[in-house]
């Protein structure tokens, strides 16, 4: 293994990062660089039915492997000629057949292994020649692979551990899906702002945001995918708000942020501008894409913290019909 994709790994080991596609970014940058003639694939396992779905690729364009496409996959398959990786003790491997009909020659693979001795997926690298690989390639794969279990692992502790801190501190304030505040707690906090806006005090605007078609995820996917999707939006929208904003889910499917001192509609425009610029990077790896509609309203001007949250909600409603009317 070179010593500058050891000292790249080695870089990459001490940052920190907000989500796990980040870290994926970060390492498949790196294997891309040591191995210039295959292409990597970053994939993930549903021990449930055996599916393989690709959260991330780099190298050479391959037909049907993409991000976001479903593979097929050969449980306990041995990998025979294509290369060492999970199939020589049993894990499985890419489908044979599959590799053959586009024209892959060379394939070397490890599994991402969590702590529990679970396999969320494999990190794989595919070639359209042989003998591409050799051992310091399984090696660059592997500790590639260890940095991105460690990464997943992680974010998924910190998130819990920042739910289970809110709702200790009081669980009847706290939704128990994504750890924010419930909405009778949030409309508390929305009315003291209101409050303060009507003595003009300082400038509030209440942005809500809604999930599109949460119900259609969870028919096609399941609720555990749906829930899944509405704990990225609320570690997004928790990680894009000011320590001085109020933040809470307000129903099934939405959410709603104070953004104390917003500069008019601009400002909220701006602020879920970057809501959705960094949710693309957290849910990039996700079977469904995620599109939010949001609303805004100052708190001034309006007769109450609700009637300021349902011109919000209002204003999400025009989106859509705007939206659905375009041609």
């Amino acid at each position: 293994m070179s010593a500058t994709a050891i000292s790249a790994l080695a870089r990459v080991a001490e940052r920190r990062f907000q989500s796990f596609s980040d870290a994926a970014d970060s390492v498949l940058d790196v294997i891309e660089a040591a191995l210039p003639t295959g292409k990597i694939v970053l994939g993930e396992l549903d021990p449930d039915d055996g599916s393989y779905r690709v959260i991330d690729v780099r190298g050479p364009q391959l037909e049907g492997i993409t991000r976001g496409s479903e593979l097929p996959w050969v449980q306990g398959q041995s990998n025979g000629s294509h290369g060492a990786g999970p199939g020589a003790n049993g894990f499985g491997m890419l489908d044979p057949e599959f590799l053959r009909s586009l024209g892959v020659q060379s394939y070397l693979a490890v599994p991402l292994e969590t702590s529990d001795g679970s396999t969320l997926g494999t990190l794989c690298a595919v070639g359209t020649q042989t003998g591409l690989f050799n051992q310091d390639h399984a090696e660059l794969l592997t500790l590639g692979a260890r940095l991105l279990t460690y990464e997943w692992e992680s974010v998924k502790w910190r998130a819990a551990l920042r739910r289970l801190e809110e709702q200790l501190r009081d669980p009847e304030r706290t939704d128990k899906v994504t750890g924010l505040q419930n909405k009778p707690s949030f409309m508390t906090s929305v009315d003291r702002e209101w409050q303060l806006s009507q003595r003009g005090t300082v400038l509030s605007w209440l942005l809500a945001v809604e999930v599109d078609d949460l119900a259609g995820v969870r028919q096609a996917y399941g609720s555990a995918l749906a829930q899944l999707l509405l704990k990225d939006v609320a570690e997004v929208m928790r990680a894009t708000v000011r320590r001085t904003d109020h933040l809470g889910r307000i129903g099934d499917a939405s959410f709603a942020a104070v953004l104390v001192g917003c500069q008019g509609p601009e400002g909220a425009s701006a602020f879920f501008a970057r809501l959705q610029q960094a949710l693309g990077k957290v849910v990039g790896g996700r079977p469904v894409e995620v599109k939010l509609t949001y609303g805004a309203q100052p708190l001034a001007g309006t007769t109450s913290a609700e009637q300021a949250l349902e011109l919000a909600e209002t204003a999400i409603a025009a989106r859509k019909t705007e939206s659905a009317a375009s041609p």
